[in-house]
């Protein structure tokens, strides 16, 4: 039972171990990615609004006002 306590204290050590690692790691390369697929997110983002919009100004807006005013044209 003494070998058992024993190699699980060993082990959380190394465990414990290899977490201090990653934690003290400072290249920068998890900030980087994140940061880079943040902007890219963004910009496509940007990109289909901008789409939905020209789309929504060019043929619905028109069509949609068109038909309001034929609908509440009353003197016909």
């Amino acid at each position: 039972m003494k070998k058992i306590f024993v190699k699980g204290i060993i082990l959380k050590e190394k465990l414990k171990g290899r977490l201090k690692e990653k934690l003290d790691d400072k290249k920068g390369s998890f900030y980087t990615d994140n940061a880079m697929q943040i902007i890219i997110a963004i910009v496509l983002g940007g990109l289909l609004l901008a789409g939905l919009y020209s789309v929504y100004k060019d043929t619905l807006i028109p069509t949609l006002q068109q038909k309001l005013r034929d609908m509440l044209n009353y003197t016909k």
